[in-house]
């Protein structure tokens, strides 16, 4: 074969990855396709097997997703009720403090919900904007904090966003890790 079939097996190849097919299904289409044992051999051994997603990394995703989920539907029974609220004492003036960090909230759970499912298959910028993402979520609860004390002190709501913090604070410091650029490359 000429060093450009093999350059278009391996763009295949990879393009394939992408995709989300499994290097398994990938030679069984090769294969399917007429590619022979022995090139196909030669064409894992070229590329090497990819990187595979290393267990922090799928911990962290599926956690931040689980979170973000119940985020998300707390902040919209919340919105609610403020709505509710506002409407029953027909006071719909400019939002309020608590109407802004409800809708971060929620604005920062639809992020990691999308850009999680862009991390679990190893991109390097949903990687780089997860570690984002975490970051203003620590950064809301600082804020929450804030009001929280602002309106009458610590309670066990405050205890709650110390904890999410520190939890940021983990997952950015194991997405930074080694294990996660390795394998967070496409």
């Amino acid at each position: 074969m000429s060093g450009n079939g093999w350059e278009q097996a391996r763009a295949h190849v990879e393009m394939l990855r992408r995709e989300g097919h499994t290097d398994e299904d990938i030679r069984e289409m090769m294969f399917a396709d007429g590619w022979e044992e022995d090139e196909l051999e030669a064409v894992w051994q070229d590329l090497g097997s990819p990187v595979p997603r290393p267990a922090s990394v799928s911990l962290v995703v599926a956690f931040c997703l689980m979170w973000a989920l119940c985020g998300l539907s707390l902040g919209m029974v919340l919105g609610m009720m403020l709505l509710v609220a506002s409407l029953g004492a027909m006071r719909m003036g400019p939002p309020k403090l608590a109407h802004v960090f409800i809708f971060a909230w929620m604005a920062i759970s639809v992020g990691i919900l999308v850009v999680g499912h862009f991390l679990w298959n190893g991109s390097n910028w949903a990687r780089i904007t997860f570690m984002v993402l975490l970051g203003l979520s620590g950064l809301n609860c600082v804020l929450g904090l804030v009001v929280g004390l602002a309106q009458g002190g610590l309670n066990l709501s405050s205890v709650v966003l110390v904890l999410e913090m520190a939890v940021c604070g983990l997952f950015i410091f194991i997405l930074n890790g080694n294990d996660a650029r390795e394998y967070c490359t496409r």
